[in-house]
């Protein structure tokens, strides 16, 4: 995975749990889809230890321009501001659990 530009990131209250996101990540086409990835520390390995990953769908989408995790490190919100060919303002929120 190759990030070009800018990512976000945000941790649980205990700081445990870590969730990254970069809202341009290219694809074999020339459209920018984004990523967004959620690590937990494993105390055992001394490592983080990867919970879930997700690529955008659609392309130009920019899934994770934005992203939220809650608290406890269980509830992980995705933020795209916008999909290509799709009228201004258009853009969508995915929750994870």
């Amino acid at each position: 995975m190759t990030a070009v530009g800018r990512s976000t990131v945000s941790l649980s209250e205990d700081g445990m749990v870590v969730a990254y996101a970069s809202k341009h990540i290219p694809y074999a086409s020339s459209s920018l889809y984004g990523n967004a990835r959620v690590f937990e520390w494993n105390e055992d390995g001394g490592c983080w230890k990867i919970r879930g990953n997700g690529n955008g769908e659609l392309g130009g989408e920019f899934k994770g321009e934005s992203i939220s995790l809650s608290k406890n490190g269980d509830v992980v919100a995705v933020g795209s501001p916008k999909i290509d060919g799709k009228p201004p303002g258009y853009g969508r929120v995915r929750v994870y659990e």
